[in-house]
């Protein structure tokens, strides 16, 4: 029963979002957006497109990645959304949604105030499973969190520990400040922060130059398994 509450209360924005895959318009108005290329070694296989959009009461964030150059073949498309207070960084809605050739993956979770849990719904080929997480304070999803710790570290607020639900599955991030550097940017000589991403019980972890003169926008990125290098995230433009 609650989850057709879930359904018919959020049915305007589940509109919204599908339109806004073709139409970017519908989220709203564009506050920035910015463009990064993945690449492992000199090879560049897929480019992100992150963007933030305004609405009279909200923000919506969304990441939008596909496969670049020869990897187009192969086909991955995915977009993220993450629907959040404009006062506060509080979300109250997340959409993972991930077309690779034959397999069609959709997650979504509910933040509800009203509600004495969090819901997720987690769909793979038109087969749903419904998970419900303990409601507790100060949570953040994969995308939220990210402006949030932006937030902090202009707070001059560098090591901070979250817990996410992080596609259906309740995790602890941990950043912590590992130092400063001088590196190239697409602005030139940057100046950055750098900070290690930790995440409790899992072999993934991050580490981020966010660029101490232009609000802390994440500039480099290094995803890690364990001590192995798997790729790097470069900001190539900023658009807005």
């Amino acid at each position: 029963m609650i989850y057709k509450f879930y359904l018919l209360s959020t049915l305007l924005f589940f509109n919204i979002i599908n339109t806004a895959y073709a139409d970017n318009s519908a989220y709203g108005d564009l506050v920035s957006e910015h463009v990064y290329h993945l690449t492992k070694g000199d090879i560049h296989f897929a480019t992100t497109s992150n963007k933030i959009f305004k609405q009279p009461n909200e923000y919506i964030f969304v990441i939008e990645s596909n496969t670049s150059g020869i990897f187009k073949i192969k086909k991955d498309h995915r977009i993220e959304v993450s629907r959040y207070e404009s006062k506060s960084i509080n979300p109250s809605y997340y959409k993972f949604y991930r077309n690779k050739k034959d397999k069609l993956e959709i997650i979504e979770t509910f933040f509800n105030k009203d509600s004495s849990v969090i819901m997720t719904t987690h769909t793979i080929n038109n087969v749903t499973k419904n998970i419900e997480h303990e409601k507790m304070r100060h949570i953040q999803d994969r995308l939220s969190v990210q402006i949030d710790y932006q937030k902090k570290l202009n707070e001059g607020k560098y090591s901070q520990d979250y817990r996410i639900i992080d596609k259906g599955r309740l995790r602890e991030y941990q950043f912590r400040h590992v130092g400063e550097e001088e590196i190239e940017t697409i602005f030139g000589k940057t100046n950055t922060v750098v900070i290690h991403k930790l995440i409790k019980n899992n072999k993934r972890n991050t580490l981020t130059w966010y660029a101490i003169d232009y609000g802390f926008i994440p500039v480099k990125i290094e995803q890690y398994r364990k001590n192995s290098l798997k790729f790097t995230v470069t900001l190539e433009e900023v658009k807005k």
